[in-house]
């Protein structure tokens, strides 16, 4: 069998960094693709057996190691003591590095179909050359979503339990759901039972605390029930997105609150006392004499506040004058005498 080049396949030279040989692979992986337009399997299969070889420090070593004495070997055999006693330490009682070439040939033709089905042949010959698996063995790494293959069910196994115990823990993604709040409960705080479903773990009731303070938008953590960790890596996180339901007497604008107060005709002129609800309590407002609609009235300090319970905002008491649908035979005189008074100022 041929030697092969995996530099050339790559595009590289033989200096080429880590970075440099993810970069080339990525390129012509995607443009030989089978799935792209003018791609290439055979191309795409030469490319991936490269990529696999020059990835891995250990296994391209070795190969270094054989490009530099097979495709393009010393004319006067090795250079020094220390290059002489790695090629006997890798080939064992091989004479030299060709003869060992030669033999491994030998070996692999005569052993290729041994302990190994039709079926399963025909898998490793879909995936990387002779000469990496007579190199590097039957063990396939998983190269662009090639899937590794090992020689046997003990292999296999090893394999599986050494990625096992290297694999890093990781922790779990965050998962991140509404929570619909009244304002009061938003300003007051509150304790909620929640129902979330996350994939994998289906449905669960939490009781979660709702710190006072919060606003639409605010996002409260519930540590470890997000979705599962891997490898032994903890859970994420919940985080409860809070929105503000609209109320049917309060408006907001930022810190402020906002109501409407309705009074009577008289009440605007003579002015009068009334209790105004706001969302911490109830307090009494003085509506002064001559107040005309629309007018604003502010009562300090009853607005929003934050989770340190410091009160940022305003209440604002916007003033309209409420008309009677009915009045009364004396309430209509009262209302005329008013309007001739008005009459004669003119």
């Amino acid at each position: 069998m041929d030697f092969k080049d995996y530099y050339k396949s790559l595009g590289l030279a033989k200096a080429a960094t880590e970075k440099e040989v993810k970069d080339a692979f990525k390129k012509l992986a995607k443009k030989h693709h089978p799935d792209a337009e003018g791609g290439s399997e055979d191309k795409f299969k030469e490319i991936n057996e490269a990529y696999e070889v020059l990835r891995d420090t250990d296994k391209r070593n070795r190969y270094d190691f054989l490009y530099s004495n097979l495709k393009d070997p010393p004319q006067t055999g090795f250079d020094n003591k220390s290059q002489t006693y790695k090629q006997k330490k890798m080939h064992n009682d091989a004479d030299n590095l060709k003869d060992y070439y030669a033999q491994k040939q030998k070996e692999y033709r005569e052993n290729q179909n041994k302990d190994k089905g039709a079926e399963q042949q025909k898998r490793d010959d879909a995936n990387f050359s002779d000469f990496f698996e007579m190199f590097f063995g039957k063990h396939r790494d998983r190269v662009n979503g090639t899937q590794s293959q090992a020689s046997g069910q003990q292999q296999q196994a090893a394999s599986g339990a050494k990625k096992e115990n290297s694999a890093k823990p990781i922790k779990g993604q965050d998962f991140e759901m509404e929570l619909e709040l009244s304002l009061e409960d938003a300003y007051h705080g509150c304790t909620r039972k929640i129902e979330i479903s996350v994939p994998s773990q289906g449905l669960r009731r939490l009781e979660v605390s709702i710190p006072a303070g919060v606003r639409t938008g605010t996002k409260i953590k519930v540590a470890n029930e997000g979705r599962p960790g891997q490898s032994g890596g903890a859970p994420g996180d919940l985080y409860l997105k809070v929105k503000l339901r609209d109320h049917d007497k309060f408006w907001l604008d930022n810190d402020d609150v906002h109501s409407e107060l309705k009074i009577e005709a008289y009440e605007a002129v003579l002015g009068a006392n009334k209790r105004i609800q706001t969302i911490a309590d109830v307090v009494e407002l003085v509506i002064p004499p001559n107040t005309h609609a629309g007018r604003i009235l502010r009562l300090r300090s009853k607005g929003l506040r934050n989770s340190k319970g410091e009160v940022l905002g305003d209440h604002y008491v916007h003033v309209v004058i409420d008309v009677p649908d009915s009045l009364t035979n004396e309430e209509l005189m009262s209302y005329r005498y008013l309007k001739e008074l008005a009459e004669r100022k003119k």
